[in-house]
């Protein structure tokens, strides 16, 4: 009988640890939108989310990869949920997450991976670590001017 108790203490100590690994942290209160634009460039939702609450972010790309990171507080744990809190990703900031899907996402902050909340400010960013960088976005549209200015030429 004890040996039975033993394995069944042990049992839920692992399930206990288990959970705590794919800790999931959802937030009920919004603060702070961000928007990603075609380039690769850090996209700052808020400088004050307290644990606890989330910001959304808007203009992603399904298949492209993104950064996003908290700091300050008491620590930063991040989940990435679809706007209707379907979990996509979760993890201690930073956290890298390769979008499935096109639009928008919550980025939920907590202190810790058991969903600690703090009133304290964390600043929440995110970027495009996938996307083309600014300079290169610009070259690509002065090239496709060039060349429709040319084929208007030839037309005429």
């Amino acid at each position: 009988m004890k040996r039975f108790f033993n394995h069944l203490l042990t049992l839920v100590f692992a399930a206990g640890l288990a959970s705590n690994i794919n800790a999931q942290c959802i937030a009920a209160s919004q603060f702070g939108t961000g928007s990603f634009g075609p380039c690769a460039v850090n996209v700052t939702a808020t400088t004050c989310a307290f644990g606890g609450e989330y910001s959304v972010f808007n203009g992603l790309i399904a298949g492209q990869s993104y950064q996003f990171t908290g700091t300050g507080g008491g620590g930063n744990f991040l989940t990435v949920t679809t706007t209707a809190n379907v979990v996509l990703a979760s993890g201690f900031s930073p956290l890298n997450y390769t979008s499935t899907i096109t639009g928008s996402i919550r980025l939920h902050v907590h202190t810790s991976a058991t969903c600690g909340t703090d009133f304290s400010c964390h600043n929440l960013s995110g970027v495009c670590t996938s996307c083309p960088p600014p300079e290169f976005r610009f070259v690509l549209q002065l090239l496709h001017s060039v060349v429709v200015s040319r084929m208007v030429v030839q037309q005429l």
